[in-house]
């Protein structure tokens, strides 16, 4: 007895085939239960010979097909909204922003039934295999532009959990500093959202070792990142001073971030600091 088949149509017009099994992985990977915390990364579907990660492509246009939850269907954590919306069933999604376009597909996008002979093309693409989400790959692949993205997530989450605002702040940025993140990652590895999302699976492992674990990266990452520029104070100050914008980016300042930011200060050396803040008492009504 033949498989069942599932399809949907492509921007380009050409209409993709996949299996029933394949599809039925998909829309599982994409409705399960959210992971906490709600931005951790979720293992990827795998492709028919269930060892390779799947890669979704057009035969035609040859562009990739994102499916993935945490891209797809994963909320905005300021808008509490999906950026992705659900697509018009049988028809591939077509988001698109200041930085780029993709393509994707949400639960309703496949429609039961083969109309083309057309097949999905599923290839293995090395550059995904680089972003697996194991500790020894993302330690492969680290750059100094994920240690900048370590320290300003470990000091948004220094209380224990990461505002929102301090989170939009931090993706905000990502985007923002494309070009001088891809500086950084002078070793090869370019694709930002991965670096960030990197950053951030690294540094939820180190929270579940306790507080000093993190902080002793930390100032690992501090030290190195001061290396990379040559201890050149100028350039530490502006890293400085943007980072300072996370501790403030929620309208409040907690003890916790303050210590962190003095850490900056004390270890790169800096003339300026928090001075500023002497005398003020933090969110809990703490003296700072």
């Amino acid at each position: 007895m033949p498989s069942k088949e599932w399809s949907v149509q492509c921007v380009c017009d050409e209409i993709i085939v996949i299996s029933e099994k394949l599809r039925n992985s998909i829309v599982d990977h994409q409705t399960a239960p959210a992971p906490f915390p709600p931005s951790l990364w979720r293992e990827s579907v795998k492709s028919e010979d269930g060892i390779s990660t799947l890669d979704l492509s057009c035969n035609n246009c040859d562009k990739e097909i994102e499916y993935r939850w945490n891209a797809v269907i994963m909320e905005n954590p300021h808008t509490k909204k999906r950026d992705m919306q659900d697509t018009k069933t049988g028809h591939v999604g077509l988001f698109k922003d200041e930085w780029e376009e993709t393509m994707y597909v949400t639960p309703n996008s496949w429609v039961k039934g083969k109309r083309t002979v057309h097949k999905v093309k599923i290839v293995k693409r090395p550059r995904k295999s680089r972003h697996s989400n194991s500790l020894q790959d993302i330690m492969q692949r680290w750059t100094m532009g994920h240690s900048l993205y370590y320290i300003q997530f470990a000091l948004a989450g220094i209380e224990g959990v990461i505002d929102p605002k301090e989170m939009n702040l931090l993706k905000q940025r990502m985007k923002e500093n494309k070009v001088l993140q891809d500086g950084l990652g002078n070793e090869g590895y370019h694709d930002e959202e991965k670096r960030f999302i990197d950053a951030e699976i690294y540094y939820n492992e180190a929270v579940k070792h306790g507080k000093a674990e993190v902080v002793r990266i930390l100032r690992d990452y501090l030290t190195r990142v001061a290396e990379s520029h040559n201890w050149e104070k100028m350039i530490l100050s502006l890293l400085y001073t943007q980072i300072f914008d996370i501790a403030m980016a929620d309208g409040e300042i907690w003890s916790g971030e303050v210590e962190v930011l003095q850490m900056i200060v004390d270890e790169w050396g800096l003339d300026i600091g928090i001075p500023l803040l002497k005398g003020m008492t933090d969110a809990s009504g703490r003296g700072i």
